[in-house]
């Protein structure tokens, strides 16, 4: 910016005129915080790939080593539906008894509140940047990472196999996409649009425990889920017959049979 070190240069002036609070040679910068994340940034530690990351580095939601003893009960809904086509309308902690459905924004801050308490969502990553530079990246998404849980949970519920699999392929590449700044490509919008796609069926609940840095799914529920316990069962017989099995073998297996002939050759 202007000619001067994003990291020192620019924050000394700042602080020159007055734009951020000064702080200590020792203490770390504010980091960039959102909604959605924080990635704090300390003054000559976060580029060291093998130094630790400090703990004054850190003015973010919560630490796992001192969270909470007690766990939090999350995404039970309020309504039918804790998830909606892929978005979530409610969010409940059972145990305070505290709910939030007003709009996702608001379910994200209380989320948020909620991962703080348990040190939940912090990550020390190294980045493959789009021009190829690696760099190391602390980020906390406490919020971000219950409601991934959950919605990740329910889309296997939910989606068809095949489905699922695009779509997971297709996360892949949109997340490319954001990172290196192509929102507005039409690869992009195809991306989003197939994966808009995707999200019509994802409605359900999930219970979700949230402890000690984790997020633990203990249960899911959906009426468009094509779940069905008779075929699932190893206890009931089913649609399907134990003969049945002898010519899936036999199909499945011709290929791998040439292969192993071809490869003893």
């Amino acid at each position: 910016m202007f000619g001067l070190n994003p990291m020192t240069e620019a924050g000394a002036f700042a602080c020159t005129h007055d734009w951020m609070r000064r702080q200590g040679r020792r203490v770390a910068y504010p980091g960039q915080r959102r909604g959605a994340s924080l990635s704090p940034e300390c003054r000559g530690r976060a580029p060291e790939p093998s130094l630790r990351w400090a703990g004054d580095c850190t003015r973010g939601w919560g630490d796992s080593e001192v969270a909470r003893s007690q766990p939090a009960i999350t995404l039970r809904p309020e309504r039918r539906s804790a998830v909606v086509a892929g978005l979530p309308v409610s969010i409940e902690d059972t145990r305070s008894g505290k709910k939030v459905s007003d709009s996702p924004y608001h379910i994200f801050l209380f989320a948020n509140e909620i991962g703080s308490r348990h040190g939940v969502g912090r990550i020390d990553i190294v980045e493959n940047r789009f021009i190829g530079i690696k760099s190391r990246g602390v980020y906390e998404t406490p919020g971000a990472t219950i409601l991934h849980a959950a919605h990740l949970d329910l889309e296997t519920f939910v989606l068809d196999r095949e489905v699922l699999r695009l779509k997971m392929h297709l996360s892949g590449r949109m997340a490319d996409f954001v990172y290196n700044g192509f929102w507005f490509s039409p690869e992009m919008e195809f991306t989003r649009r197939c994966i808009s796609i995707s999200q019509e069926r994802v409605t359900g609940s999930v219970d979700l425990k949230v402890y000690k840095g984790n997020v633990y799914v203990l249960g899911r529920a959906s009426s468009l889920s094509s779940y069905n316990q008779a075929l699932a069962s190893m206890d009931e017989h089913g649609p399907n017959r134990p003969e049945n099995a002898e010519g899936f073998i036999h199909i499945h297996s011709l290929r791998l049979k040439e292969w192993s002939a071809k490869k003893s050759q």
